[in-house]
């Protein structure tokens, strides 16, 4: 069975099929600039945060390192050793759990947004491939009934 029976026009078919595969294409590469990108531009300034989090943990551990060298009672000292752990041990353990955080998301979305856009990128271009071979297979009929 020919294209020319099931589709009679297929020259209009073929354009319609060229201009949704476009749109499909044009969302693609919406996807990326709006999702994926996004994604990726957000994990680097998580990153940054976490380390910025890291550096003010490490610096107010480090002061009081330099302030609790000056004690001269032990008590102050085990209480400036007990503050300095505790600074130290909610920075280990903030840094963990956004790094665990970040994984997390990086894991679910990534992925799910790369297959997203690649989807529509693919059938964007399978449609606008099969409307220009309804296009040609039209024309071709067309000249075809053409009595020379």
């Amino acid at each position: 069975m020919s294209n020319s029976k099931l589709f009679p026009n297929g020259e209009i078919t073929g354009l319609r099929l060229e201009a949704f595969g476009l749109i499909l294409v044009l969302v693609a590469a919406i996807w990326q600039c709006f999702f994926t990108d996004w994604f990726a531009r957000n994990n680097q300034e998580w990153i940054a945060y976490t380390q910025e989090s890291v550096n003010i943990s490490s610096l107010a551990a480090i002061g009081n390192l330099g302030e609790a060298l000056v004690i001269d009672s032990q008590e102050q000292r085990a209480k400036w050793r007990d503050d300095i752990k505790s600074i130290v041990s909610k920075g280990v353990e903030d840094t963990i759990h956004e790094r665990e955080k970040r994984n997390a998301l990086k894991s679910r979305q990534e992925h799910s947004f790369g297959i997203a856009r690649a989807i529509l990128a693919f059938v964007g271009a399978g449609l606008v491939v099969c409307g220009k071979c309804f296009i040609v297979s039209h024309k071709a009929s067309m000249l075809a009934t053409i009595p020379e």
